[in-house]
């Protein structure tokens, strides 16, 4: 979106920014028509990296990328906020004065919410989801492994892990992108196809590598007819209650490896480059079905 904003004031005002390089102030979506639910799916996640400043009757334009939603309810995939109805635009982090230094806005003259800069009211409806016209687009070069044993996670909970080499192939029309962290495989994870007794009937293998691992984050692209081979390592469990040995989700069982996928290219808050369009979970590029099975003796 792109918003238009004048001050009006007789203040100089001071936006906190959510871009390292201070280019845009940190905005979000408040809903004005609660339902069942009753915040914005489409909230604020990051500030503090620097501000903006507007003199009096200075007019500036920004473009906001919006996104959402923010937050699922645990073991779920509904959002906590509603994703549709009428919203507005406000820049709740405004302030009218730097702290001493003049290096950052002040503590104390944070704008009430009553006063912070909103824009006029819009509707937010959801589009129908991007679909690839093929979805089983990875072989990989087995349909059985076996997990051994991997280390321990900071609890001294044992995990496990494998590697497989995956084949993809991208069988469409359509330009495939998929996230990728430095040199290392694309953004996946392993999807669980069986039936569970646990509450949690999902995968124990975590989705990986994140971009958050400490390294650049990159985008790969497959040009229809394109193919690629990975070679991957999987580990898990990924998750484990605190105070607890008794992972989430399945370590044995069938199970499908799945990129993580767009069909566009954004940019971040940052305008650097990153996947979009993506792809809903179930319609994400697939492999065939394989089993895992923990080594014999390791448990």
């Amino acid at each position: 979106m792109w918003p238009r904003y004048q001050n009006l004031t007789d203040q100089i005002l001071y936006f906190e920014s959510c871009s390292e390089n201070a280019n845009r102030p940190f905005g979000g979506l408040k809903l004005l028509t609660p339902g069942e639910k009753t915040q914005s799916a489409y909230s604020g996640v990051c500030a503090g990296f620097g501000f903006v400043s507007m003199q009096p009757g200075e007019t500036r334009s920004d473009t906001i990328r919006i996104s959402g939603p923010s937050t699922w309810k645990f073991g779920t995939n509904e959002p906590l906020g509603e994703t549709e109805g009428v919203y507005r635009l406000e820049y709740p982090l405004a302030h009218t004065c730097l702290n001493e230094e003049g290096t950052f806005v002040g503590d104390n003259c944070r704008m009430q919410e009553s006063d912070i800069p909103a824009s006029n009211e819009f509707d937010v409806k959801l589009a129908e989801p991007e679909t690839l016209e093929t979805e089983t687009l990875i072989q990989t070069d087995s349909d059985s492994y076996t997990a051994i044993p991997m280390g321990t996670d900071r609890q001294s909970n044992p995990k496990y892990g494998f590697e497989l080499s995956a084949r993809i192939v991208n069988a469409t029309d359509q330009t495939i992108y998929l996230s990728q962290c430095g040199d290392l495989p694309p953004l996946h994870g392993l999807s669980f196809t069986g039936e569970s007794d646990s509450i949690y009937e999902q995968s124990a293998y975590g989705m990986g590598p994140l971009p958050k691992d400490n390294c650049e984050y990159g985008i790969l692209s497959l040009e229809p007819g394109e193919e690629r081979v990975d070679e991957i390592v999987i580990r898990g469990p990924h998750a484990i209650p605190p105070g607890s040995n008794e992972h989430f989700g399945e370590l044995e069982g069938p199970f499908q490896l799945k990129y993580v996928a767009g069909l566009c290219l954004e940019t971040d808050e940052n305008d650097n480059p990153q996947v979009g369009c993506l792809l809903p979970v179930e319609n994400l590029p697939r492999s065939n079905t394989f089993e895992i099975k923990l080594e014999e003796g390791s448990i």
